[in-house]
């Protein structure tokens, strides 16, 4: 199974790549959307365990849920969802593709990896969604530095 900080450094990675949201043509964020795009959980889901029944209730919904066919899709490739460690990250990295405009994705996904511990201050979260030490404080286009003292 994925730890947490695989997880967050993949979807991150597939976020900031993707770069859209993941929606049907009613604007409704999906798994699997339109254009080949998939959202935060939905990028976790193996091709081979996805369906689309599971589409439609978001992770969160999950959270306190015991089982269900989308746990059971996440499982089956790797992610453990019915585990709260890695569920309530989860629920985040949703909500950041469900309710945030896409110029805030790095920001937001940058804060939570540093909530969850997974990038420390002075750290930056590149493009591909993954953190790498400070060198300087040149960071270039589309990098973002993080320093508890100074802030963004």
């Amino acid at each position: 199974m994925w730890c947490a900080r695989e997880i967050y450094e993949r979807v991150s990675a597939h976020l900031l790549n993707q770069g859209a949201v993941s929606e049907d043509e009613n604007g409704s964020c999906r798994l699997r959307g339109n254009n080949g795009r998939k959202c935060a959980v939905g990028s976790l889901i193996s091709d081979e365990f996805y369906h689309p029944d599971i589409e439609g209730i978001g992770i969160s919904y999950y959270r306190h849920a015991g089982d269900g066919k989308l746990l059971r899709a996440l499982y089956a490739s790797n992610v453990n969802a019915y585990d709260p460690d890695i569920v309530d990250p989860l629920c985040e990295l949703e909500q950041v593709h469900d309710d945030a405009s896409v110029d805030q994705w790095p920001h937001l996904l940058a804060v939570l990896g540093e909530r969850y511990g997974i990038i420390r201050a002075k750290q930056v979260i590149d493009r591909t969604g993954h953190w790498r030490r400070e060198r300087s404080r040149v960071v270039t286009a589309g990098d973002m530095w993080i320093d508890q003292a100074q802030g963004w």
